[in-house]
C-alpha cells in the first residue's frame, strides 16, 4: 500500500469517526430526522469510499465521499434556502476566561 491509499484511508476514516460523533450527540424527538438522514447520507459516502479504497475499484473511493457529500448538502438545501433555520441560530455566549482583567 502506498503512502497516498494509506493517506486517503486515514483521513476516510477520520471522518467517519467524526461524524458518528456528531450523530451520536443528535438527540431523538429533538433533533429533526432530516438531520439525521444528512448524516447518514454523510456517513455512508465515507464508508463506502473506505471499502472502496481496498478493492478493485479503488479509483472511485474519492467519487463515493463526494456523493456523501453532495447528498449531504442537497438535503439540507431547503432549510437553508432563504436563512439560517431556527435550530441553528444561538446567541453569542460568554468568552470566560479569556479576557484579562488588569
Amino acid at each position: 500500500m502506498n503512502w497516498m491509499v494509506a493517506l486517503s484511508l486515514g483521513l476516510t476514516l477520520s471522518a467517519c469517526y467524526v461524524v458518528l460523533c456528531r450523530v451520536e450527540k443528535m438527540v431523538r424527538g429533538v433533533t429533526k430526522p432530516i438531520i439525521f438522514y444528512q448524516h447518514s447520507a454523510l456517513a455512508l459516502g465515507f464508508f463506502v469510499s473506505f471499502v472502496l479504497g481496498f478493492t478493485q475499484w479503488a479509483d472511485l473511493a474519492e467519487a463515493a465521499s463526494a456523493a456523501g457529500v453532495l447528498v449531504f448538502f442537497g438535503l439540507s438545501a431547503n432549510r437553508w434556502r432563504v436563512r439560517a433555520p431556527e435550530d441553528t441560530s444561538s446567541k453569542p455566549g460568554e468568552l470566560d476566561g479569556l479576557t484579562s482583567s488588569s
